[in-house]
């Protein structure tokens, strides 16, 4: 495969393997795909999801600090009991 790149990119690529980051500008391209295949796998909404999920919150009652949250927690976790073995 062969790419045309503009001198902008080719720039930017040389940089990267002049500064020792990547050994070769096929290193810099692979990199560079493994970047666009992890933003493109990151979790996405649908639209008006994340305006749902946030009005849910909000609808779920007053806020909680995390220590506050995490006392909570600790309480009702010490009041279960452990299934016997």
């Amino acid at each position: 495969m062969q790419l045309t790149l503009d001198n902008e990119l080719q720039r930017r690529i040389t940089d990267r393997v002049n500064s020792g980051q990547y050994a070769s500008p096929e290193e810099v391209i692979a990199a560079a795909l493994v970047a666009l295949e992890h933003e493109e796998h990151t979790l996405e909404f649908a639209p008006g999801e994340l305006d749902r999920l946030i009005a849910e919150g909000e609808a779920s009652g007053p806020p909680v600090s995390g220590e506050e949250f995490l006392a909570q927690w600790r309480a009702l976790r010490s009041s279960v009991k452990a299934p016997k073995k």
